[in-house]
């Protein structure tokens, strides 16, 4: 197997322990991968870039950050890709959405948008470190129809069996957005052909590096088109069966640092 260049991950349920925050042995094997090996760390998110920042700070980089589901790659202040889903369709999700009796929060590069603070998005806040504007769709569409605005993604929350029924009701409308379920309570629905798979590849393209010499690690629905771009796709031991197996290892939960094992056995052990 070839050495690994790139590691992507996920944050939630993978970087981060289900107190959210990055343990110590975690932290450590990321670091010394990207100082002792140079591997460029990715962290492969849909959150917004706010939502992520932090994190790059605590491992201390400043490395390009895939957010939205691939549909937004930023290094800095710079926006390397974005890739919007267009208006026409974000309103029909919306309305999907609300119909089948779940809350469509809208999310653009600096912003995100919800019609009222419910308690999903009231948890949502709390993790992402930042509140959305409040705002009625109908009048918030008109400024951007007027302004040639279209957002990155809708996250539609609800109860799983609202999600359930909402992601049925979707797919129906093949061809104008792609789905991914990040946990059972939250669908994303993000521009046609673009995923956390398709960053990868856009990442290698940016560093001269082949897929090959990429691993990627991740636990949910949403991760597996990058678990299977890369030349090594390991899952969390957290993650649904599916998703293990479809990987081609699997790691320790993120309870039980699989990151910094997976690190540890794959980059600086030099074991394949």
């Amino acid at each position: 197997m070839a050495a690994i260049k790139m590691l992507c991950m996920d944050i939630d349920g993978t970087l981060l322990n289900s107190k959210l925050e990055i343990t110590p042995a975690t932290r450590q094997a990321i670091v010394r991968a990207h100082q002792e090996k140079g591997v460029h760390i990715i962290l492969a998110s849909s959150r917004m870039p706010q939502g992520m920042t932090p994190f790059l700070e605590v491992l201390g980089l400043s490395q390009p950050m895939s957010c939205y589901g691939g549909g937004l790659i930023v290094e800095e202040d710079r926006i390397l890709f974005s890739q919007s889903l267009p208006l026409n369709s974000t309103k029909r999700a919306c309305e999907i959405a609300l119909s089948c009796g779940a809350h469509p929060t809208v999310w653009g590069p600096r912003n995100w948008y919800a019609r009222e603070m419910d308690e999903l998005v009231t948890k949502e806040t709390a993790i992402i470190g930042g509140p959305p504007v409040i705002s009625d769709y109908p009048p918030l569409f008109a400024g951007w129809e007027r302004d040639g605005f279209a957002p990155n993604k809708v996250l539609c929350m609800g109860k799983p069996a609202v999600i359930d029924r909402l992601t049925a009701a979707l797919e129906q409308e093949e061809g104008l957005w792609d789905l991914a379920r990040s946990k059972d309570v939250y669908l994303e629905v993000g521009p046609k052909g673009v995923s956390k798979g398709t960053s990868v590849n856009f990442l290698c393209d940016y560093y001269g590096i082949s897929p090959q010499e990429v691993m990627a690690i991740g636990d949910q629905g949403n991760d597996l088109s990058m678990l299977l771009a890369a030349g090594l796709g390991v899952a969390m031991g957290n993650a649904p069966d599916h998703i293990k197996e479809q990987a081609d290892a699997v790691t320790a939960s993120n309870e039980e640092d699989g990151i910094a094992l997976a690190i540890e056995r794959y980059i600086l052990g030099g074991h394949h």
